[in-house]
Formats: C-alpha cells, sequence, structure tokens
C-alpha cells in the first residue's frame, strides 16, 4: 500500500483496498463479537465501566484520526524534516 501511494498510484491502491475490504469487515464483526463476550462476563457494575472504557477509546480513535487528518503529530511535513538527515 506504502509503495502505490508513494508512486502516487490511487487505482492501485484503491484496487489493493478493495481486494482486502471483506477480510477487514470479517475482522470487525469478530472484534464486535468478542466485545460483546467479553461485557455479557461481566457484572451490570463492571459493563459500565467496561462500557466507559470502550467509549474512551473510540474517542480517543477520533481525535487521532482528526490529528492525521490535520497535519497533527504525524502529518505531513513532520516525517521528512526528521528523517532528513538532521539528529533532532
Amino acid at each position: 500500500m506504502r509503495a502505490l501511494r508513494q508512486k502516487g498510484d490511487t487505482a492501485g491502491a484503491r484496487a489493493l483496498m478493495q481486494s482486502t475490504r471483506m477480510e477487514r469487515e470479517k475482522s470487525g464483526t469478530l472484534m464486535m463479537q468478542e466485545s460483546a463476550e467479553i461485557r455479557a462476563a461481566l457484572s451490570p457494575a463492571n459493563q459500565a465501566k467496561y462500557d466507559a472504557n470502550i467509549k474512551a477509546m473510540a474517542s480517543r480513535r477520533g481525535e487521532q484520526g482528526e490529528k492525521h487528518r490535520k497535519g497533527g503529530k504525524h502529518g505531513k511535513g513532520q516525517r521528512g524534516a526528521r528523517g532528513a538527515g538532521t539528529n533532532s
């Protein structure tokens, strides 16, 4: 994927994403099933804590995605400057 993007081959990158779509969907379904099984094994008090933790993780994922899209911590320019032969 990285090589395709670096070459600017957006059509190739899209084709690769499409070819792995089913696997990603299966993984997502499995993760949801696992989460439901874990939650079912917990007491009602711990289910509330678990739900809060899941919500917090989702929030952090959303924040990290926003930083990436806005050029934050690992956005454009940051990696290139660091890897340009400097020791910073």
